[in-house]
């Protein structure tokens, strides 16, 4: 592994970067980044056992637990690369996903700053629609190794066991919303109801008021997102025109729909890229 991707005793690796972020679905710098980060704890810390051995080193951990998420592949079909046990990789997948969460999770995974909204709301303003601040779907994950008893509860309307995830995202796939977890059983709109997001709207915490736009000659202070059809006519919602009659309401509709892709491009790189989804 070292000799492949890291360089062994001064030696240039015998792949490149390109073939490794192709190969782990992430750039290079990100795994070591997150390797200096939690080769220190408790589980990934190289050990003496009781014989006087040392034990599995951490760097073979993290990269066999990357591999997993990545391609969503069993534990032993990865030993065979990191010469590590089966029940090691499970473990070094869960901790690693739970670092990442408790570690990087209040950087990344946080409503947008003032200073990134603003930015959102320039970028949409010059694509045609001020005053949004991304796209709103929701969909549903299937859970290939969902429980018999949850089995009724998620079950989504294809018949298959599935959870919901609800997302709001910018033009860079930057997601700045994220609520997983309801069952396959509810829709989207029982979904919305439960986020957030929608508790933080009606209890006046997002989104900030210090932000105006001006739409048909009046100056509003109530960001948006876009959402589809399903969703009420909620003043912070806007969708397109279910029946357009006019040039102007079908010219609107091209454009909420066009914008509206970022969040449906968002959802194919997701299960295209990380697998264990």
């Amino acid at each position: 592994m070292l000799r492949d991707y890291f360089g062994l005793d001064g030696s240039p690796p015998v792949y490149d970067e390109a073939d490794f972020e192709r190969r782990f679905q992430v750039p290079l710098s990100v795994l070591l980044r997150i390797y200096h980060a939690v080769k220190g704890r408790p589980f990934f810390a190289q050990r003496i056992n009781a014989t006087g051995k040392p034990q599995a080193h951490p760097l073979p951990k993290v990269v066999a637990a990357f591999r997993v998420n990545a391609y969503g592949e069993t534990p032993d079909l990865t030993d065979e690369y990191v010469r590590l046990s089966a029940s090691t990789i499970s473990m070094s997948v869960r901790e690693l996903l739970r670092f990442v969460v408790d570690a990087f999770g209040p950087a990344y995974l946080r409503p947008t700053t003032p200073a990134e909204l603003e930015r959102i709301l320039e970028r949409n303003a010059r694509r045609g629609l001020p005053g949004c601040t991304g796209s709103l779907d929701c969909s549903h994950l299937e859970w290939s190794n969902c429980p018999k008893a949850f089995a009724c509860m998620d079950q989504n309307r294809h018949g298959k066991r599935s959870v919901v995830m609800k997302t709001v995202c910018d033009e860079d796939l930057c997601i700045w919303h994220l609520f997983v977890g309801c069952p396959g059983s509810q829709n989207d709109l029982n979904v919305m109801h439960a986020s957030p997001l929608y508790l933080s709207v009606t209890w006046g915490e997002w989104p900030p008021r210090k932000f105006s736009y001006t739409a048909n000659g009046t100056t509003r202070t109530l960001l948006y997102n876009l959402v589809d059809g399903i969703y009420p006519p909620f003043a912070f919602f806007v969708s397109s025109f279910p029946d357009p009659t006019t040039e102007v309401e079908t010219t609107f509709n091209r454009l909420q729909e066009a914008l509206r892709n970022d969040v449906e491009r968002l959802y194919a790189v997701l299960t295209a890229r990380f697998h264990i989804a």
